[in-house]
């Protein structure tokens, strides 16, 4: 087994989300995760960069804002109904533009039985519509890999993403 500079391993946090996404989650256990990543920060991260965002669902995102932008972190929110993707669009974008008020960046779930059908037009149609609505926020598209069956689709898929100035392409929903 190699040697790893802690340095190097240490700056891979600040390219890291902290996420709670759990049904239990309620007000007073995202503020107490909040409470603890401050703690977390000023302990052992006070004068490097930190986690990417700490992200939860929108009805949290006022919180994680609240108790985290003083410290640098930022708040991501799921949208576009997390975490399968499968609703009618005018829903999902309903629903980031909910986020967005709530929100530094939006993790959104594209819609891969759509995407599956090889309906590329409707893909990218639905990629523009939540970059419009998330303009000056961080964008970061989910597109489920282990659900796009091949090499080629997850290429089709980033190029759509790429196409349509997402700023990041995330793998799954977990």
């Amino acid at each position: 087994m190699g040697t790893h500079n802690i340095e190097s391993l240490e700056d891979i946090i600040e390219f890291l989300d902290y996420t709670s996404l759990a049904l239990s989650d309620n007000s007073k256990s995202i503020q107490a995760k909040c409470e603890d990543l401050l703690l977390l920060k000023k302990t052992n991260y006070s004068n490097r960069q930190f986690i990417a965002s700490f992200c939860t669902f929108a009805e949290y995102g006022g919180i994680v804002r609240r108790f985290l932008k003083e410290a640098g972190i930022n708040n991501s929110v799921v949208a576009g109904c997390f975490p399968t993707g499968q609703m009618p669009l005018d829903i999902k974008l309903r629903e980031v533009a909910y986020a967005v008020n709530y929100a530094d960046e939006i993790d959104y779930v594209f819609s891969i039985g759509k995407f599956l059908g090889r309906d590329y037009d409707f893909v990218s149609r639905e990629l523009q519509m939540v970059r419009d609505i998330c303009e000056g926020k961080t964008l970061k598209i989910i597109i489920e890999t282990g659900e796009l069956l091949n090499s080629e689709n997850i290429a089709k898929a980033c190029e759509l993403c790429l196409l349509n100035k997402v700023d990041f392409v995330k793998t799954s929903t977990g």
